[in-house]
């Protein structure tokens, strides 16, 4: 295991599982929360599989809004077909969502069913460059991955990497509760930023087409800062997924950590390239 120091996620474990589908996933917490992590990073093994499939792009990017979807483990993943679509692009998302969200993540837990949406995102500079939270209840969890990489110029392309902070529980709402937030981002980032501080910082790496995954009740999050450019350009496109879990009884199932999982503390392994060159690393961090 890594041994050198990381420059932020001081007070972050971390828990990382291979599974048998040949994907790994890391769970993120707060130092010794008996909570269910709400950080998690899904990647797959070997060069060949990592990217976010071409075919499920181009069904994200051929359609205006968001697309509903089910998955259990009879069916697999079911969208609603669309006029004019690719039958081969739509089963390559469902096979995505399928495979590194239902399988992925509530593979160790008692869900037997998930339902989302998926959408090309594109936000403008200004609408998520704050921190914020704009979930509504537990359970509820929203997955980003970047949609193209074969653009170098950063000035274009923007951070390739998301950014969190993981906030101290009693900081929190109750997280059992619905909790209505009031989609202010200026004003919720000014408040937002006095929670984060490099200690509770958690940036992830989305290159090899990561899926990053976060409670969004629970997880404060922004865009890069360098991905401003980017933003402006609407040249920082992701997928995003909005979903939520439940069991047989219809109970909200929340995304946890396998029993026997292993926590170490955050190290290097997890670092971010980018961040690397970035002057006052503090007010970086805290910047609203």
């Amino acid at each position: 295991m890594a041994t050198a120091r990381a420059s932020h996620g001081d007070d972050v474990d971390v828990c990382a599982r291979a599974t048998d589908d040949g994907l790994d996933v890391a769970y993120y917490r707060r130092r010794r929360s008996r909570r269910a992590p709400p950080l998690a990073r899904v990647r797959a093994r070997g060069t060949e599989r990592r990217a976010l499939p071409r075919d499920a792009v181009d069904a994200l990017r051929a359609t205006t809004g968001a697309r509903a979807w089910t998955c259990d483990g009879a069916r697999g993943c079911v969208m609603t077909p669309r006029e004019g679509e690719r039958e081969e692009a739509r089963r390559a998302l469902e096979a995505f969502i399928h495979e590194r969200i239902f399988r992925a993540l509530f593979g160790t837990t008692t869900a037997t069913r998930a339902a989302g949406d998926a959408e090309a995102f594109a936000p403008h500079r200004g609408t998520n460059v704050m921190w914020h939270r704009d979930g509504y209840m537990a359970g509820a969890y929203v997955a980003h991955a970047i949609m193209a990489e074969e653009e170098e110029d950063e000035a274009k392309s923007g951070g390739k990497w998301f950014e969190h902070a993981l906030v101290d529980e009693d900081e929190d709402e109750d997280d059992e509760s619905t909790t209505e937030f009031v989609l202010d981002f200026e004003n919720q980032g000014a408040r937002a930023s006095k929670l984060v501080r490099k200690e509770n910082f958690v940036p992830i790496d989305a290159r090899g087409g990561v899926l990053c995954v976060f409670e969004d009740a629970a997880v404060l999050h922004r865009s890069p800062k360098s991905a401003g450019k980017a933003l402006d350009a609407m040249t920082r496109a992701i997928a995003r997924f909005n979903f939520s879990a439940v069991d047989d009884s219809g109970r909200t199932v929340r995304i946890s950590a396998p029993d026997d999982a292993s926590w170490a503390p955050f190290d290097d392994r997890g670092a971010v390239r980018g961040l690397d060159a970035v002057d006052c690393f503090e007010a970086y961090v805290r910047d609203s």
